[in-house]
């Protein structure tokens, strides 16, 4: 069984017609396909029908999330990514609904709960839901979980304030498709936040250790052949992943029927990077051809898709 607001919130993936929940089912009224729950976690996403690169980074995160200590992230993750983060999604306002895709263990979600934040956490990785969302249960903090395709997110149209996706479009061929859905459940002045690695230098030869991808012509190619074709995917820690000029991402960005607001420099706590430059060159890596983490934050048209 499921919450009946997150019941009223959910809609087909396939049709975009109304759902209804009989015992552990989800049906759809209009095309009638059928859709578990685990635990009380509507599941959407299946491996049939996924394109390679989906495929890759499922399989990846399946392995990441292995033997994966919640409580021991979360502590983490507070102190070397959440300061960052909110300081681009402000002004948060209680009540408001958040969608956080590519979730994972759910620590932004979690944060943004805390604070009175209707939370929604989408991600291909049932596990890695079931254990947030034990966890959410533990500390008495609310939030629903939704197991899907974030190319084909199974939510209402016009229906979410704002949401974020830390390092996640990036996994896809295609992310004009993540984009499309994000600005269609989006409320019209909603916004996005959203990272992605920069093309630049150091994702040319450092992120090459994550099988990063130019979002280039011809450079795509070659680099899909090297580390996929080549390779196998040996160094694909994280799956597909490609990187981003901020030309590209605002056109991207504005054909999915968003309006850029603010896009640039993601300055998080870089420790690997700044280990590697050492205390010399630190500040090179604000320079735009040392970029390795781009962020933007985009408001959806009044007369958006």
């Amino acid at each position: 069984m499921i919450d009946k607001n997150l019941l009223s919130m959910l809609i087909c993936p396939s049709c975009k017609g109304d759902l209804e929940m009989t015992f552990d089912l989800l049906g759809c009224k209009k095309c009638l396909k059928q859709y578990q729950i685990i635990d009380g976690i509507p599941v959407f996403f299946g491996q049939d029908g996924l394109g390679n690169d989906l495929a890759l980074a499922h399989k990846k995160w399946e392995e990441f999330y292995h033997g994966f200590d919640w409580e021991k992230e979360l502590v983490a993750y507070n102190r070397n990514n959440l300061t960052y983060i909110l300081k681009h999604i402000e002004p948060i306002i209680a009540r408001s609904t958040f969608v956080e895709i590519g979730s994972g263990a759910s620590f932004l979600c979690f944060a943004l709960a805390k604070m009175g934040v209707q939370v929604v956490a989408i991600d291909f990785d049932i596990a890695i839901l079931r254990t947030a969302k034990r966890y959410f249960e533990k500390y008495h903090i609310p939030g629903y979980f939704i197991c899907a395709n974030i190319q084909n997110i199974p939510l209402r149209s016009d229906t979410i304030d704002l949401s974020a996706g830390i390092g996640v479009i990036e996994h896809s061929n295609d992310i004009t498709l993540s984009l499309k859905e994000l600005s269609r459940i989006t409320r019209p002045l909603g916004f996005t936040f959203q990272t992605v690695p920069a093309f630049s230098l150091t994702t040319l030869v450092l992120n090459q250790r994550y099988g990063t991808i130019p979002h280039i012509p011809v450079l795509k190619n070659i680099f899909i052949w090297f580390h996929i074709k080549f390779l196998k995917a040996r160094h694909m820690i994280c799956g597909y992943e490609e990187s981003f000029t901020s030309r590209s991402l605002r056109k991207l960005f504005r054909e999915s029927g968003f309006e850029v607001g603010q896009i640039g420099f993601y300055d998080y706590n870089q420790s690997i990077i700044k280990k590697v430059l050492g205390n010399t060159l630190r500040p090179l890596i604000k320079l735009r051809l040392f970029w390795d983490i781009i962020f933007i934050k985009a408001y959806k048209k009044k007369d958006s898709l």
